[in-house]
């Protein structure tokens, strides 16, 4: 997660930090509704399974916030007291960094997303990330899913 993100600060840097508002996606989700750029708070997370804290896979931030998160989380983490950033899992430290930084995160109702898996016959969603409010990722798309894993096509 750390490469990640200081990959993204680097480039945000190079960038000249002159954004509005920063969407953050990672490479293995899949968009499953129609994606909202509305923003009422400093970080917009998707409404449900969010794990006790924050998603690392789609948020939405404030320019203020990415400011504040982009180029910084790295250092940030590295100097933290180790004691102030334990959690059962890494939603819960990114939710309890983002409250250290003096920044408000919500739940937006336009951020729905699933992992996803691409296979020789589509797209694979994964139903165990995907929010109960949506029955199917994709109109006419199956998920072509046994339990949590994709099925060999």
């Amino acid at each position: 997660m750390l490469r990640r993100w200081n990959s993204a600060g680097y480039l945000f840097n190079k960038t000249g930090n002159v954004h509005k508002k920063v969407l953050w996606l990672r490479e293995d989700l899949a968009l499953a509704a129609p994606l909202s750029l509305e923003l009422q708070t400093d970080i917009a997370v998707r409404p449900c399974k969010n794990f006790g804290g924050v998603s690392d896979k789609v948020f939405l931030m404030s320019s203020k916030a990415a400011m504040r998160v982009m180029p910084r989380l790295v250092p940030f983490f590295l100097g933290a007291p180790p004691d102030k950033l334990l959690g059962p899992n890494p939603e819960s430290i990114l939710k309890k960094a983002y409250s250290m930084m003096g920044l408000s995160v919500a739940p937006s109702s336009g951020i729905y997303f699933t992992d996803a898996v691409k296979t020789e016959k589509g797209v694979c969603f994964k139903p165990f990330y995907l929010c109960e409010q949506l029955v199917r990722p994709v109109k006419g798309v199956p998920y072509n899913v046994k339990g949590n894993r994709c099925q060999k096509t």
